[in-house]
């Protein structure tokens, strides 16, 4: 059995391309899923890629015994992070080969502290490390961990397909026709306060918004404020009052990012901003709030010239100036674009090092 770990839906995503082409290339074995996060599993658990979709069980050296002696694995892959004592304990103490892929470390990761002892040892059950950039290795190899490579973040991959593959919507294309369309996604009241007077004030532009959260609470709330030029996605009859377009369905928005001229990502006035890579992959310059500190991405895409950070409505407002022309989205767009492209890669490093020293 091949047994994935991911905290919630994003590390999933992250993961998803390694695990689906190992389900292709090892039909053989049996696909193990597990989510610390309920946000995960219950946008999951029906998920035909794997054999069996569970939340982790609670890390107890007793748990960990009876999770191991139910499943027999022979490779675990662990996400990112969220990383368990008795869990990794048992299965390095069974013979199971782990990796952990798409890693990220900072300088004050308590994995480098005086009193990291023991999530040190965590990172010493895995046989291989795969992290996003040079500064992890480097602190990781300071730290003597040598057990550890660069391969760029899967989440580049997964974007990429995902684009590849995306999924047309008709209501989308009728809805924007031949206007100019920001989509918005992950949005919280702090976004949607600066991108709906924009808009209202701004008839040759559509916005496609699909809220962070879609209780019917926040969906109101959101109608109120468009002050009846709004319509849900799910009723899907358009006239020319409506300017904004809400997206009251989970799934979609990675494949509505096709239909932006911009793209703005929300959670940047919130806690942080959530994933721009699925935004920049359709050639759209991408703009968020200012709290990105979390996301290397969003640096690296300001310092490039595809992303663009606002503090307040007044910022939001002269950027859209800017990509009134049509040249200005587009220059910008192609850096976003191509800084996907370039990062691609990364599932094949894993893959390849699995192929060649863990599974013949």
């Amino acid at each position: 059995m091949i047994w994935f770990h991911c905290a919630s839906l994003g590390e999933f995503e992250q993961g998803r391309p390694v695990l689906e082409k190992l389900k292709e290339e090892y039909p053989q074995y049996k696909i193990l899923l597990t989510f610390f996060s309920p946000s995960g599993y219950e946008v999951r658990k029906d998920y035909s890629g794997a054999d069996h979709v569970l939340y982790l069980p609670n890390d107890t050296a007793a748990y960990a015994k009876i999770f191991h002696d139910h499943f027999n694995i022979k490779l675990g892959i662990f996400v990112k992070y969220d990383l368990w004592y008795h869990i990794l304990k048992e299965a390095k103490t069974r013979g199971v080969e782990l990796l952990l892929i798409s890693a990220l470390f900072r300088k004050d990761h308590i994995y480098f502290s005086w009193f990291g002892g023991l999530h040190r040892e965590m990172l010493r059950c895995f046989k291989e490390i795969f992290v996003q950039n040079r500064k992890s290795l480097d602190l990781l190899h300071i730290h003597e961990f040598k057990n550890s490579r660069i391969a760029f973040d899967t989440r580049f991959d997964r974007v990429l397909q995902i684009a590849y593959n995306r999924k047309a919507d008709e209501k989308t294309e009728v809805f924007k026709s031949n206007y100019k369309c920001i989509v918005a996604g992950s949005t919280w009241p702090e976004d949607e306060n600066i991108l709906i007077p924009w808009i209202l004030d701004h008839p040759e532009w559509r916005l496609v918004l699909a809220p962070h959260e879609m209780d019917e609470s926040h969906l109101k709330s959101i109608e109120k404020k468009c002050k009846g030029a709004s319509i849900r996605h799910s009723e899907g009859v358009f006239d020319l009052k409506h300017r904004v377009m809400i997206i009251d369905n989970f799934g979609m928005l990675s494949s509505l990012y096709y239909y932006s001229d911009v793209a703005y990502v929300g959670g940047g006035f919130g806690v942080s901003v959530h994933n721009i890579l699925e935004a920049a992959v359709f050639e759209s310059p991408v703009i968020f709030g200012p709290h990105h500190e979390k996301s290397i991405e969003a640096s690296e895409l300001i310092k490039l010239r595809g992303g663009f950070e606002i503090r307040e409505a007044k910022e939001f407002r002269a950027l859209m100036e800017r990509f009134e022309e049509e040249a200005e989205r587009k220059k910008y767009g192609v850096i976003a674009e191509d800084y996907v492209i370039e990062r691609k890669g990364g599932s094949e490093v894993i893959l390849r090092y699995i192929r060649e020293e863990l599974i013949r």
